[in-house]
């Protein structure tokens, strides 16, 4: 069981992909692909070339085409797809979160096998050399890494075999923060992008999302810190 990525948002914001260079070329009327590695050029991006396995149920799994591709897109928003742990060094300008400044992988929380090349499932080699983040608690975890830091994990708990997705959301300020998530929902050849809740993150702290069915890759933004006194509302 696989698909192929179609209209999701990272491929129209990176136009990485065939599809989207054969569907807007500028001999049909649209905007040329960039050049990635320019991109690449300028910030923090994954090697991609290979699919993550993501399981849909106890006996079967898709695949989720992953991209050369930055973690961080021209907007702002973070793109993350199953089997990645990143941590995202933010902005803070008068008091208010800014955007995304800086990105680095490490070894993730949710390993998951990938396929290349039409070949078998198997563990990412990349992951051997990834930095482990250290520590039992959040905070230890965070304590070393630079200020302003939010870690972002995702992926599913099993290589494969559950379906339902988690994302865990840590950080290192001394407010709680609140941010907006686009999941996308696997179709026949596309995925099916919509909003989805999320709750704040408190200081020292760690929230989990938690989504039953596979998803593919998500897109996190509007980074903000939540006003104090505010209660804790997952919308």
């Amino acid at each position: 069981m696989g698909f192929r990525k179609l209209g999701f948002i990272a491929a129209i914001a990176l136009a990485t992909n065939s599809s989207w260079a054969e569907d807007h070329s500028t001999t049909s009327g649209g905007s040329a692909p960039p050049d990635i590695e320019k991109v690449c050029s300028q910030t923090a991006c994954r090697t991609g070339g290979y699919e993550a396995v993501v399981g849909v149920d106890p006996q079967r799994y898709t695949t989720i085409p992953v991209t050369r591709s930055p973690y961080i897109l021209d907007d702002g928003s973070v793109l993350i797809f199953p089997g990645e742990t990143i941590a995202v060094q933010l902005a803070v300008d008068g008091g208010k979160l800014g955007r995304p400044m800086a990105a680095e992988r490490y070894a993730p929380e949710f390993p998951a096998l990938i396929v290349k090349s039409d070949g078998a499932p198997e563990a990412n080699p990349e992951n051997a050399s990834l930095a482990a983040l250290q520590g039992k608690m959040p905070a230890d975890e965070v304590a070393n890494l630079p200020p302003n830091t939010l870690v972002v994990s995702y992926g599913q708990f099993k290589e494969k075999g559950e379906s339902g997705m988690t994302l865990t959301l840590l950080h290192n300020f001394s407010q709680t923060i609140k941010l907006d998530a686009i999941i996308a929902e696997i179709r026949p050849n596309a995925y099916e992008q919509h909003y989805t809740s999320t709750c704040p993150v408190r200081p020292k702290m760690s929230d989990f999302e938690n989504w039953p069915n596979a998803l593919g890759p998500l897109v996190l933004k509007n980074f903000r810190f939540q006003a104090d006194g505010q209660s804790v509302v997952c919308e």
